[in-house]
């Protein structure tokens, strides 16, 4: 079944549970959006990135942001027909029409790989003093009303 959504884009503040990210906007935007415990899934058309914890942002968004609709991570607001229409993980509108996916057809990839560090030097590094001192806790002051003056307060008032 075609499923062609009424509106195609998410507005306002929203709880992003991830994004897609096309091919165009490359490895670079995918690293940018990554956060610790985040998924990333490859298709030929770019990356579909499921975050570990939602998080609460507001357009406009540097890619496509999908939004938990339950269980359905969407690209685009849906009424509850269109809702229950839609199979799979992740949705996201493509030339009018609502393209969904299920990541056993992709393949998940490590962002981790894509970062290159050769171009980092490492550097012998040398302390120039001593470590500093430990820190001494003084014992704490108790202090009373007698201390001050005060008489103690009437047995009646502290019952």
């Amino acid at each position: 079944m075609t499923l062609a959504p009424r509106r195609l884009e998410w507005t306002g503040r929203r709880d992003v549970a991830g994004w897609w990210v096309p091919r165009r906007l490359g490895q670079a935007r995918v690293l940018e959006l990554w956060r610790a415990g985040a998924v990333v899934y490859e298709t030929d058309a770019g990356w579909w990135l499921r975050l570990a914890e939602a998080e609460g942002l507001r357009a406009p968004w540097c890619a496509t942001p999908l939004i938990d609709l339950d269980g359905l991570l969407c690209g685009c607001p849906l009424t509850p027909q269109e809702r229950e229409a839609a199979t799979g993980v992740f949705a996201r509108p493509e030339a009018g029409l609502l393209t969904t996916l299920t990541p056993e057809v992709t393949s998940r990839v490590d962002p981790s790989t894509w970062l290159d560090l050769d171009a980092l030097q490492w550097s012998e590094t040398a302390a120039l003093g001593p470590p500093p001192r430990r820190a001494v806790v003084p014992d704490p002051v108790v202090v009373e009303r007698a201390d001050f003056g005060v008489p103690d307060p009437d047995p009646e008032l502290t019952a």
